[in-house]
């Protein structure tokens, strides 16, 4: 069921927080994808243990297809069928679960008691998250141009964000649904956006790159890629990073808008880039994934999964967790890029990972949803 390697020892603090248990820190909360609205994928000093096991696993209807979300003890996700859950962290059993009618694919994101995901029938649905019941829904799409929605929204003050299949970026009211704008690009999206400072970052799969004005949707600025724009980018250090199917990792001065550096990687890129103490991690469809300096765009180290790379890493202290179309979770040493333990599923690996307070979450799609630590 799984490889371990020895690690490190635990500073004080480690140890402090390994023995707290089910004790959790609001600073640690992961309310949307990839915890921010930078989305770095970094969490604040999370320690997973080196002598990692399996705490608990939780049968799901389906395939679990989407990534989780993680706040006040309780665990959200997605699953193939369209079941969206609520577990409790510590024990994972079920508190609720609503069916909204197709896969979830992307993570929900959560603020004000409500829960906010769209899925493949181009349904977006904001859900009670005590109750799981729908307070309101959105039809992305129309009849000959289907919404399916593989994103994870953002939330920036009234508005909640997403993309949808149909081209669109949509602009709902948070609190009623009602449509404040939406921005066409003419072709499929699948990136999630970022909304930070005022503005609306996502790709598109006609290969440009959008900032869009948070209130109006008009567009500020824009640049391209050598393809398609899947993986949602990430805001590090001032510059914004993203990666195409070009296989080229992009960064850019957001102030002034200027382009910072490029790395081919030589593969289809196809996850959102990590950003930590001045690296930036990528996956690719190769399984080649990239350790490189946040400065110049140099390779630091690479590591080999194998299969490909579709759910985004994450970094949590100075451990890199990796998880790859083969079923398996990597946890690789931030420093030198060497595998630490490993733990294998049945099937591809989808969900990306949400650390808290040392425990691990994610879903596989062998139809199960763990916590690891």
């Amino acid at each position: 069921m799984k490889n371990i390697s020895k690690f490190r020892m635990f500073s004080f603090l480690a140890v402090l927080l390994l023995t707290m248990g089910a004790v959790t820190d609001a600073r640690a909360e992961s309310l949307m994808f990839r915890v921010n609205s930078f989305q770095t994928g970094t969490y604040d000093e999370s320690v997973v243990s080196d002598d990692v096991e399996v705490l608990w696993t939780y049968e799901a209807e389906a395939e679990v297809s989407g990534s989780p979300a993680w706040s006040e003890g309780k665990i959200y996700f997605g699953d193939s069928m369209g079941f969206v859950y609520c577990l409790d962290a510590s024990t994972g059993e079920r508190i609720w679960d609503n069916n909204t009618g197709n896969t979830v694919y992307g993570a929900p994101a959560i603020r004000d008691g409500k829960l906010y995901v769209g899925n493949t029938g181009g349904r977006f649905v904001c859900m009670d998250l005590t109750t799981g019941e729908d307070i309101w829904y959105y039809e992305a799409g129309s009849s000959s141009n289907p919404g399916a929605i593989h994103s994870s929204p953002a939330l920036c003050k009234e508005n909640v964000f997403f993309t949808s299949a149909d081209g669109k970026l949509y602009a709902l009211d948070a609190n009623t649904g009602k449509l404040a704008w939406s921005f066409d690009t003419g072709r499929e999206v699948r990136c999630s956006p970022i909304v930070h400072d005022g503005l609306v970052y996502f790709g598109d799969h006609t290969w440009k790159f959008h900032a869009l004005d948070a209130k109006t949707g008009k567009k500020v600025w824009g640049g391209g890629a050598g393809g398609p724009i899947d993986a949602s980018p990430s805001i590090y250090g001032g510059n914004i990073f993203f990666g195409g199917w070009d296989g080229t990792v992009y960064s850019t001065e957001i102030k002034g808008v200027i382009p910072s550096w490029r790395f081919k990687t030589g593969s289809e890129i196809t996850t959102s880039p990590a950003a930590s103490k001045g690296r930036i991690f990528v996956g690719t469809v190769s399984g080649e994934f990239l350790c490189l300096d946040v400065g110049n765009g140099e390779k630091i180290w690479s590591f080999h999964a194998e299969g490909g790379i579709q759910a985004s890493p994450v970094v949590t202290g100075d451990l890199v967790l990796l998880a790859s179309t083969n079923g398996t979770i990597y946890g690789i040493d931030i420093n030198k890029g060497s595998e630490i333990w490993s733990i294998e599923t049945g099937r591809e690996i989808l969900s990306s990972p949400v650390v808290v307070s040392g425990t691990v979450y994610f879903g596989s799609m062998d139809g199960r949803f763990y916590a690891v630590r």
